[in-house]
């Protein structure tokens, strides 16, 4: 595939990316508002932490997309996806611009490390003041996320003419 059209299909991959997490995003403050009521009902707690797990999962798999077609970027270790969340925010001579800022970058390790810990703990072990922490800050990370995004994607647009010689 030309790289013309290989920016294309991965703009048209991280819109989809956001689309997906726009939805995620828009349960949040129903799910934080019913942890708040019930911070013990595990159950309501565990449905949560699904919906952050998801939330942080769709926004790795973008970054993952752009760093394989751009940087390419292989996981590998059992640190890869901190590493692959630290690539996001860092400027790629000659490959891409930063994805995402440092600050962001640190406003979602916390997303990161819940999704780690959501993974691999009882379902019992789950903080419900923790969880809904999270929820109800997941609207502001996420509109700083999705334009972050959406501004790589405009310019991954405007690179694609130029690399045909439109």
């Amino acid at each position: 595939m030309a790289a013309a059209e290989r920016f294309g299909a991965l703009a048209a991959a991280v819109e989809r990316a956001v689309a997906d997490v726009d939805v995620i995003a828009g349960r949040t403050a129903q799910a934080a508002q019913r942890v708040a009521q019930s911070p013990g009902d595990e159950l309501v707690v565990y449905g949560a932490g699904a919906l952050l797990h998801g939330f942080y999962t769709e926004v790795e798999k973008a970054f993952q997309r752009i760093a394989r077609d751009l940087d390419g970027f292989a996981p590998r270790g059992e640190s890869w996806h901190a590493e692959l969340l630290t690539d996001m925010s860092l400027d790629v001579p000659a490959v891409r611009p930063p994805v995402i800022s440092a600050a962001l970058q640190r406003r979602l390790r916390p997303y990161l490390r819940f999704r780690h810990l959501f993974r691999n703990l009882y379902v019992l072990d789950l903080d419900g003041q923790r969880t809904c922490s999270l929820l109800q800050e997941v609207p502001a990370v996420w509109a700083e996320a999705r334009a972050a995004l959406l501004e790589f994607v405009a310019a991954l647009r405007t690179m694609a003419p130029a690399l045909r010689g439109d």
